[in-house]
C-alpha cells in the first residue's frame, strides 16, 4: 500500500505543481502575499490560515528544510481535488510590508486580512464561498472572521486550535517546559500580568524563557489572551470540523472538547498518535521529511467534498 502512494505521488507531481502561482493582494497596510494551487476549475478552494510565531506561509521557520505541512496539505488537497491558499502572514516574509509597525500585528487585523482575501479568492476564482482552514493559532484567527461576517464562507476546519484563553494554553506548555516551581511560579505570575494588560520585566524571568516573553510577543499576548476562542466560535452556525491529535503538545484533547461545546452539530474527530501538525508520531520535534497523515487527509477532503 505504501509503495502504491509513492508511486501514485510521484505520477502526479508535474501536474498538480504546474497549476501553483504566487498571487498578491492590497491590504489597508500593504500587500499581502500567498500560494494558490488549483486542483481543477471546479474545485472547492480552502484559505489556509496558519499558526503562531515567525512561520511562512509553508508553516516553517527559517532556516528551513524539506516541505513544511502547509505545503505537503497543499499538495494531499489537491491530489483530493481540492485546491487551496496558504498566506504568509501580515508583517513577515513576502507580506513584510504589510504593517508599519509590531502594534499592526493583532487578531483582529489577521482577521481582516483572512476576509480580504476570501473576498479575493471568490472574485478571481468565481466562487460562491471559500473554505476556512485555521490551524493551532490560526483557528481563532478563522472563527473571529467568520464571526465578524459569515458572508461567503463554505465552513471551517479547526485543526489543533484552543478552545481556552491562551494564557491557560502557555501555562500547560510551560508545565511541559519545566518542574521547577520556582520557574513556574514566576511564569504564572508573568501570565497574570499580561492577563490583566500590563507588561512584565524580562529580567524576571529565567534566560531560555525571555525569547518567548519579548516586548513584540508581550503585546501580542495582552491582545490574544482577549479572546475566548470556543465564545467566538459559538457566534458561527456554519459548518464546522474539529480535528486534534492525542500526541499533541500545544494543545489537548481538552481544547477540542471545549470548541465542541459550543458547536453540537460539528464533526469532531480525536486522532490516535497524531501530533500538532497533522503527522503519526509521538516526537516532540519531528524530522521535516515525516509525512501528513493520510487518515487526517481523507478525513479534511471528505469533510469538504461532501459539502451539500
Amino acid at each position: 500500500m505504501r509503495a502504491f502512494w509513492i508511486l501514485f505521488l510521484i505520477c502526479f507531481a508535474v501536474p498538480v505543481s504546474a497549476q501553483e502561482t504566487e498571487i498578491f493582494v492590497d491590504a489597508e497596510l500593504g500587500q499581502l502575499a500567498g500560494s494558490l494551487r488549483i486542483a481543477s476549475d471546479d474545485a472547492p478552494v480552502v484559505l489556509i490560515i496558519p499558526g503562531s510565531g515567525p512561520i511562512n506561509r509553508d508553516g516553517q521557520r527559517l532556516p528551513a528544510y524539506g516541505l513544511g505541512p502547509y505545503a505537503k496539505l497543499a499538495y494531499a488537497m489537491a491530489l483530493r481535488g481540492v485546491s487551496t491558499l496558504r498566506i504568509d502572514k501580515r508583517g513577515s516574509y513576502a507580506s513584510k510590508g504589510a504593517i508599519k509597525t509590531t502594534d499592526d500585528l493583532h487578531i483582529a487585523g489577521y482577521a481582516d486580512d483572512g476576509r480580504i482575501w476570501v473576498d479575493h479568492l471568490r472574485t478571481s476564482l468565481t466562487k460562491d464561498c471559500v473554505w476556512l482552514l485555521g490551524h493551532s493559532e490560526g483557528g481563532l484567527v478563522a472563527s473571529v472572521l467568520a464571526a465578524n461576517s459569515q458572508d461567503g464562507i463554505c465552513g471551517m476546519i479547526l485543526v489543533a486550535s484552543a478552545g481556552r484563553t491562551i494564557d491557560l494554553v502557555l501555562q500547560d506548555q510551560l508545565n511541559l517546559y519545566t518542574k521547577s516551581k520556582q520557574v513556574l511560579r514566576k511564569t504564572d505570575n508573568a501570565l497574570a500580568t499580561l492577563k490583566a494588560g500590563q507588561p512584565v520585566d524580562q529580567e524576571d524571568l529565567p534566560l531560555g524563557l525571555r525569547g518567548l516573553f519579548n516586548p513584540v510577543n508581550q503585546k501580542f499576548y495582552i491582545d490574544w489572551m482577549r479572546y475566548d476562542p470556543a465564545a467566538v466560535l459559538s457566534e458561527y452556525s456554519g459548518r464546522v470540523l474539529i480535528l486534534q491529535g492525542t500526541t499533541d503538545f500545544q494543545m489537548s484533547e481538552e481544547d477540542a472538547q471545549a470548541l465542541a461545546a459550543v458547536q453540537p452539530k460539528a464533526q469532531l474527530e480525536i486522532l490516535e498518535g497524531i501530533n500538532h501538525n497533522m503527522s503519526k508520531t509521538d516526537l516532540i520535534f519531528p524530522p521535516s521529511d515525516i509525512p501528513l497523515d493520510t487518515q487526517v487527509m481523507d478525513i479534511i477532503a471528505e469533510f469538504i467534498l461532501r459539502m451539500p
